[in-house]
């Protein structure tokens, strides 16, 4: 049902521009997990790098909230779709990179979270990629 684009585009849109909404809206609950489960009933390569790409603008956002919801997705992303959901790695490595120096604290911390839930799940480091 969801990997038909006519079914998945209308929900994923609204539902990921809802990271916005990061500073109101309490977003680890209720947000975060249906983003994830939306990514495993898509199970579609083309779906998960559209809803990769749509969160990776967030993480460009002037708001930390809004930062801080985008790496916590991308962490339960992660931890749920683990091999499948890094395939699209490259893609993020240039935003995990800049979120290394961000200026919120919490931020920073939450992405070296990330980062080490990546090295766990391909068993090598990604310092090399991250220069």
């Amino acid at each position: 049902f969801w990997q038909i684009p006519s079914h998945f585009t209308p929900i994923s849109e609204p539902l990921i521009s809802q990271l916005t909404r990061a500073a109101t809206l309490p977003t680890t609950p209720d947000l975060i997990p249906a983003i994830t489960e939306l990514a495993v009933a898509a199970d579609s390569p083309e779906h998960h790098r559209e809803i990769n790409a749509a969160i990776l603008k967030h993480m460009r956002s002037d708001d930390r909230h809004v930062r801080l919801a985008a790496v916590q997705c991308e962490q339960s992303l992660t931890e749920r779709l683990g091999e499948e959901w890094l395939s699209l790695l490259p893609e993020m490595l240039p935003f995990i990179s800049e979120l290394q120096e961000d200026d919120d604290e919490s931020v920073e911390r939450e992405t070296q979270r990330w980062i080490v839930r990546i090295e766990a799940i391909l068993g090598e480091s990604l310092d090399s990629m991250l220069q």
